[in-house]
């Protein structure tokens, strides 16, 4: 059979984000052998397995749950979830979910991004995205017409000049999308004045954000900042989130949060009824019974021992030319090299001696355009991994720098 490939597959993203490439790397990262420096995985020894499984017998030794758990839901979720998931993120956030908002429970985070791009926008339209940004998000842009117009990240934030640049010249702009606390890939959080920046642009220019905030709660120093939701007072943003990264991403449930006027229609945009009936049940009860906050307190715990090995391993031993993020939370951290030094011949080399990364060019809306960044991922690595493979990669890093 002669299969004729759609023009979206045909161009799907190259470089370490080639399906073939990936799925090879993503192998390599089972071999004890290599340094699994590229995932994105949250680690499962942080997974509430014991809870989990209290929680699952409760719900199939009371009948109302197993009935709950079983049968068709309602489109925007089962109550007992968004009602407490609505009751924990005002708690976090003060005025997150407010009167004026509703909320939707989706199959996962991508899911949520997902179902506002399908109904705000149309093909031929522009999505003004930081840079470097999340692959996968770039790819649903693209699948549903989006033209994907970057603009560059800094430690703090997108750069609010060229973001206004940006909106100036793309008349056709209905999306802001922002991955507004540790993002992915730097590891960088938007600055509170960068997020009232961000929002006052959305209003001049009358565009959506798309705020994007599935590591957000994974803090482990500084100050928490607020998302750019709780500056919404016209309905401008839709957020959203996941249960992926602070309890298990294999459950698949997110969810959205945005004006009641616009979630009635954000919901007409599923095909799959609602999202899994088991995940909400089991969120939703593991929240009445266990406090979730002390479970992820846990988890930060157990990330920053590793954030801190790799950060101050990589700041000893890698050139000064070498800049090393600080991330306060989330699971990345970002090494730019010298400007000059291309970052994909070092990813090679890197692979060459058993250290897996994420070349940073398969994060930007270009992919041809050559990267001096790469991410580094500290979740999924034992600590004894993250101290050997990161003075590896060192000495590689002086080594190709030398050749420079």
């Amino acid at each position: 059979m002669n299969y004729k490939i759609s023009k979206f597959y045909q161009d799907m993203p190259t470089g370490n984000f080639a399906p073939a490439k990936r799925t090879s790397n993503f192998k390599l990262m089972q071999d004890p052998a290599y340094f699994p420096f590229g995932a994105g995985n949250p680690s499962p020894d942080t997974f509430p397995v014991d809870k989990i499984r209290e929680v699952y017998n409760e719900i199939f030794t009371t009948p109302a749950l197993t009935k709950a758990t079983l049968n068709y839901g309602f489109g925007a979720g089962y109550e007992p979830f968004l009602s407490n998931t609505k009751a924990w993120l005002n708690k976090l956030y003060g005025s997150m979910v407010t009167e004026n908002d509703d909320m939707m429970a989706t199959a996962g985070g991508a899911e949520a991004l997902a179902f506002p791009t399908m109904v705000l926008t149309d093909p031929g339209d522009v999505a003004i995205v930081e840079d470097p940004t999340f692959s996968a998000t770039l790819s649903m842009f693209k699948h549903n017409g989006l033209t994907c117009v970057p603009v560059p990240m800094q430690t703090d934030g997108m750069d609010i000049e060229k973001l206004e640049a940006a909106l100036k010249a793309n008349p056709k702009a209905k999306l802001i999308y922002v991955i507004s606390t540790f993002q992915n890939p730097t590891g960088y959080t938007t600055s509170t004045e960068k997020r009232k920046a961000i929002y006052a642009l959305a209003q001049k220019y009358d565009v959506i954000i798309l705020e994007d905030n599935p590591y957000g709660e994974l803090r482990y120093s500084g100050e928490v900042i607020n998302p750019i939701k709780t500056l919404d007072t016209d309905g401008r943003v839709v957020y959203c989130s996941s249960y992926s990264k602070i309890m298990s991403p294999g459950i698949r449930l997110g969810y959205i949060i945005g004006n009641k006027a616009l979630m009635p229609v954000v919901q007409t945009a599923r095909i799959n009824v609602h999202a899994s009936m088991l995940a909400q049940v089991m969120v939703g009860e593991f929240m009445n019974k266990y406090d979730l906050m002390e479970h992820i307190k846990s988890c930060c715990d157990y990330y920053r021992v590793k954030r801190d090995i790799m950060y101050n391993t990589l700041k000893e031993n890698m050139p000064d030319s070498v800049t090393v993020s600080y991330p306060e939370g989330g699971l990345f951290l970002w090494v730019d090299l010298p400007e000059g030094c291309l970052s994909g011949p070092l990813s090679e080399k890197l692979l060459e001696n058993k250290v897996i990364v994420f070349d940073g060019a398969g994060f930007q809306v270009d992919k041809s355009v050559p990267s001096h960044g790469m991410r580094l991922n500290f979740s999924m690595p034992s600590e004894t991994q993250i101290e050997k493979g990161c003075k590896l990669m060192a000495e590689v890093t002086k080594a190709y720098l030398a050749g420079k």
